[in-house]
């Protein structure tokens, strides 16, 4: 874990697990699951070691006390400072369920209760609730600085980056913390969860300039546009509807 955070996104041509080659590594989870129940003493690291239960029970134990702690955490550091109430790993009955696309005649996918993957993903929440968790950490003071806050996002903790993956070849990929535009620095989060049977649930966070946020969450893929990347679409849309600022003094 911590070589490969001190490593970061490389952008070499020949190694897999560079930029633009898939090399999934799940560092949210042992971050958020495992790492941050030791740090606040919910566990001890060597409990694994010592337990005299067996390595299923273990197992289990490391589970159940990891999911428990995470999820307190989240609703006493993130949620509650946010005014987020109702954020759950369970999904809610009036949740939207998934579909493959509008013309999906079959039933909607629910995606059900996360705690076993939780730390990685996990948690349903409504749009609203997205952008005030958004807006306390970008701003509010109550998670963390502005200041700190600030310097997540340009570091790319939390957000990924962009860049042109068609218009140039492996070797020529150029890493952007945050796409410059027109009214200033965009960051973006980009979120994916399936099934087998190709049914989707998408989401986009956006910190924009000026203080403001966006976040689109859509329950299918993209129809008719198979080899563009959803967060393509939305930030063109973005781009294609900004205008340059004219200041008038008096």
């Amino acid at each position: 874990m911590r070589s490969a955070i001190a490593n970061g996104v490389g952008v070499g041509q020949y190694a897999n697990g560079y930029l633009g080659h898939y090399c999934y590594e799940n560092l949210n989870f042992a971050l958020s699951r495992i790492l941050l129940a030791i740090i606040n003493g919910n566990i001890s690291r060597g409990a694994y070691y010592s337990s005299s239960f067996g390595l299923d029970w273990n197992d289990w134990i490391w589970d159940w006390v990891t999911i428990l702690s995470y999820e307190a955490y989240m609703q006493a550091r993130v949620f509650q400072p946010s005014g987020v109430v109702g954020a759950t790993l369970e999904h809610p009955a009036a949740g939207a369920l998934a579909y493959r696309g509008p013309a999906d005649s079959g039933h909607g996918w629910n995606s059900g209760d996360l705690r076993e993957s939780c730390g990685g993903d996990g948690w349903h929440l409504s749009v609203n609730q997205l952008l005030d968790v958004m807006g306390e950490f970008r701003r509010g003071g109550r998670i963390l600085t502005p200041a700190a806050a600030q310097l997540m996002l340009e570091n790319m903790f939390g957000v990924d980056p962009f860049v042109t993956w068609k218009c140039a070849p492996p070797d020529k990929l150029t890493l952007q913390v945050g796409l410059q535009t027109l009214a200033g620095m965009v960051y973006c989060k980009n979120g994916d969860w399936n099934n087998a049977l190709g049914q989707h649930e998408q989401s986009l966070a956006y910190f924009l300039p000026q203080d403001m946020e966006l976040a689109v969450l859509v329950n299918s893929q993209l129809v008719g546009l198979p080899d563009t990347f959803f967060r393509d679409v939305v930030t063109q849309v973005y781009l294609d509807n900004l205008r340059e600022q004219i200041s008038v003094h008096p």
